[in-house]
Order: structure tokens, then C-alpha cells, then sequence
């Protein structure tokens, strides 16, 4: 009884919540508002499927379709910061970096909470040589969600500018975390060391 005391069986919650909303002053149902918000739901069901065929795409390295169907999502909703990710991850992988780095900022301006925006964008930036801009989104990007890439991207940032001891730090976070960049991360290390 003691465990279930506050989530009695359902039946009896039924009936205690139907006499609690007995008493409750009328409302508005809002129908329409919820038809109107799921009418958009329903619009953009498309765009997230083609999102999705873009991810597979892009996890089969079929970089050049995978930013057709990314272009294609975001068109369809373009208020959609996972839309222009994709987009510019695909370009980041055909080393289109000025392409990349555009789709990024429009994410960013989407959605600026939003951390893979910044941390492509910063990636993009490093890519085009952009290292105080790049070092700027891939910062605010860890502030997020610190991630291995960032780190690793810092960490050669920081080296090009002779910052050792700071790119030093940087790839030992990369080798503590483990994953697919710690054994390039313990060479740079090796290398510095």
C-alpha cells in the first residue's frame, strides 16, 4: 500500500480525476489552435523523413546525396536548424567550406542554442583558415555540449598558434574521453611530449 500510495490502480485514479475535473471551472478547448499546430506538424512530416534518408546518406558517405536531401528538407521547412546541419555537414564533407559555413550560420540564426550550428560552423571556419572565428563558435559550441571534435579542433587551433601547453590540454581531453579521435589525439601528444 505503501508504494502505491500515491499512483492508486487505475480505476479508482480515473474516477478521483474525473470528480477533480468536475469541479473545475469551465475552459477553452482550444480545438482549433491544436489543429492548426498539428496541421504544421503534419506539413513538415515529409521534410524530416527526407532529413532522415539525408542521415543515412551521409552515414554511407554518399556525401553529394545527402546535401540534395538536406537542401530538399530544409526548403520544404526552413525554420528547421537540423535541416541546415545536415546541410552543411554534407558540404564539410565535400569540402565546400564557404557553402558549409553559410548553412551553419543560417542554423545558428535559427536556432543559437543549438550546438552542432556552432560547432560546423567553427570547423567550417578552421577549414577556411578563420582561426579566432572558428576558436569562437567551437568555445561557445563546448559551453553546449562539450564534444570530442571540438576539442580535437581546438587542440590544433591552439598548436598552429604556439600555444602548446593549451593544445596539450586540449588532446588530453580528446585521449581521456576514449572514442574514435583519442588515438589521433595521443599522437599529437606523442608529438608534443
Amino acid at each position: 500500500s505503501g508504494l502505491f500510495a500515491s499512483h492508486p490502480p487505475s480505476q479508482e485514479r480515473v474516477d478521483k480525476n474525473r470528480q477533480h475535473a468536475a469541479k473545475l471551472a469551465g475552459s477553452t478547448r482550444n480545438r482549433s489552435q491544436f489543429q492548426r499546430a498539428m496541421a504544421q506538424v503534419k506539413r513538415d512530416e515529409k521534410a524530416y523523413e527526407t532529413h532522415t534518408n539525408g542521415m543515412k546518406a551521409l552515414s554511407e558517405k554518399k556525401f553529394s546525396e545527402a546535401e540534395t536531401l538536406f537542401a530538399s528538407a530544409r526548403k520544404a521547412q526552413p525554420r528547421e536548424a537540423l535541416f541546415w546541419v545536415g546541410e552543411g555537414q554534407a558540404e564539410l564533407a565535400l569540402k565546400k567550406y564557404s557553402e558549409a559555413k553559410s548553412s551553419f550560420s543560417k542554423a545558428v540564426s535559427v536556432n543559437p542554442e543549438y550546438f552542432m550550428s556552432l560547432l560546423g560552423r567553427g570547423l567550417a571556419e578552421k577549414e577556411l583558415g578563420n582561426n579566432t572565428r572558428a576558436e569562437q563558435d567551437l568555445n561557445a559550441s563546448q559551453k553546449l555540449l562539450p564534444t570530442q571534435t571540438a576539442s580535437y579542433a581546438l587542440g590544433e587551433i591552439n598548436l598552429q598558434q604556439g600555444d602548446r601547453q593549451s593544445a596539450i590540454g586540449y588532446f588530453q581531453q580528446v585521449t581521456q574521453a576514449g572514442g574514435s579521435l583519442a588515438p589521433a589525439a595521443q599522437k599529437q601528444l606523442q608529438a608534443l611530449q
